[in-house]
């Protein structure tokens, strides 16, 4: 079929999808309801499998010409067109999603191996991952529904059930802060993790240096977690200096520096041996780059884009060169 004031052909399904969501969005947004013409607008994309760039430029165009310079506020206060409310409720949903409770309270909660998981934690888990679920519908309806009626056979359809509500006694904005700054240190050793090639494996002790009672409490109430999430042996919690060696590699998070001895990270000797290596190999690179950039016949008849290929080439290698050569010097 063809919709309507669109001369390209669109599969039967996709069509309708099409044409009815563009008559609801013209009908909330006349209304005002600016939240349902956002929902309809990601359900209408969403769900049409043959949309490519000029259908939804066409379709942007017709969210503009209901709504003009409609704007709604975000949680912020900030003023907000509908296409940036919609990508802001999304990327919302996926942080949530992904970060909160995949990346962080999932861990959180996993028992010991090889030990059952406790059945108010599964109940609790069920209960979240359903009303997850339920908000990320809007924006991938398919495979929402197929784990939805999996999960929930009682349940006819994703569609049809009940959208989340909010609920005061479900705000803890305490705890909430505490989480926060468990994650941000948790953020910060595994950065230092990553740089120095220490695998998620190998344990290490750390010291936390606070001057907050607070902060301090935070790390008390919130070790077991800190220490599985950061891949810590142990963590010493204290308010002075005394006892940190003077090589230990530092994190700094709010109102705390978080310590890890640095012999506890890595071999001195098996890691200057590596980074020697690295440091000849990328010699070795910039060498045969820079020559390459210096001759005059490759830099007029070697095409534009191997040429800025070889210039990024160069500029990595050089930063690369400066992170390996500061490396050295801190372990020399």
């Amino acid at each position: 079929m063809k919709s309507k004031n669109h001369n390209a052909d669109l599969p039967d399904f996709a069509g309708h999808i099409f044409y009815a969501a563009r008559q609801a969005l013209r009908r909330h947004a006349s209304g005002g309801n600016v939240l349902i013409a956002a929902t309809v607008l990601a359900l209408a994309i969403a769900n049409i499998p043959a949309v490519n760039g000029y259908y939804f430029e066409f379709w942007t165009q017709e969210v503009r010409l209901q709504l003009g310079d409609f704007n709604v506020f975000s949680h912020h206060g900030e003023p907000m067109t509908l296409l940036a409310f919609i990508n802001d409720a999304l990327m919302a949903v996926y942080r949530l999603f992904r970060d909160d409770f995949s990346g962080y309270y999932l861990e959180m909660v996993k028992p010991a191996y090889q030990k059952p998981v406790d059945g108010a934690t599964l109940r609790a888990t069920n209960s979240f991952f359903d009303e997850l679920l339920r908000m990320l519908h809007p924006f991938m309806p398919f495979i929402t529904e197929e784990i939805y009626c999996t999960l929930q056979r009682e349940e006819e359809s994703i569609m049809i059930s009940k959208w989340p509500d909010y609920k005061e006694e479900w705000n803890f904005p305490e705890e909430e802060r505490a989480i926060e700054t468990i994650k941000e240190a948790v953020r910060g050793i595994r950065n230092i993790r990553s740089k120095m090639n220490v695998p998620p494996s190998k344990k290490v002790p750390i010291i936390l240096l606070s001057k907050k009672e607070e902060v301090l409490e935070i790390f008390r109430e919130g070790e077991p977690f800190f220490l599985s999430l950061a891949s810590a042996s142990q963590m010493t919690m204290q308010r002075g200096q005394e006892g940190i060696p003077e090589d230990a590699v530092s994190v700094v998070i709010s109102d705390a520096i978080l310590y890890i001895p640095l012999e506890q990270l890595v071999d001195k000797k098996a890691e200057v041996e590596r980074l020697e290596k690295e440091e000849k190999r990328l010699e070795g690179e910039l060498k045969r780059v820079n020559a390459m950039l210096a001759n005059e016949k490759f830099m007029s008849k070697a095409p534009k884009k191997k040429i800025e290929e070889e210039k990024e080439k160069l500029e990595d290698y050089t930063k690369k060169m400066e992170q390996v050569r500061d490396r050295l010097l801190q372990l020399r």
